[in-house]
């Protein structure tokens, strides 16, 4: 008995997708100060980080974020270009590392701590 070729071909084609690799997980997430009128965006693919002024209210828009690769310290990455804005960081970790961050807006260096929005947890 002579077995069909689309029939061994849909076999090759199920244990190929079966036995393939899977592809590295890349996680994404984002942040909003209390009102939204700054915000972050983190890709782990690459690590970067992207801090945008989403009002043209004379504010600044600085991300607070934990480094655990760095000795779990938080740094301040400012946006003081204006609303309508965005700053890249390139943070370079090491895959899987821990990775913290939540958004606040500021003015002349100083934290508003009073439009902070929560604290996001992610990894690169």
């Amino acid at each position: 008995m002579r077995i069909p070729r689309l029939l061994i071909a849909g076999a090759l084609l199920v244990g190929t997708l079966v036995l393939a690799p899977a592809a590295p997980a890349s996680a994404t997430s984002s942040a909003c100060a209390s009102t939204c009128n700054g915000s972050a965006y983190f890709d782990s693919y690459g690590e970067h980080l992207y801090v945008y002024d989403n009002a043209h209210d004379g504010l600044a828009v600085v991300v607070w974020n934990k480094r655990f690769d760095l000795g779990g310290n938080w740094y301040a990455g400012w946006n003081t270009s204006g609303g309508g804005t965005v700053r890249p960081f390139n943070l370079s970790m090491p895959e899987g590392t821990p990775f913290h961050y939540y958004v606040c807006l500021g003015s002349g260096g100083v934290t508003y701590w009073n439009t902070c929005g929560p604290v996001v947890y992610d990894a690169a």
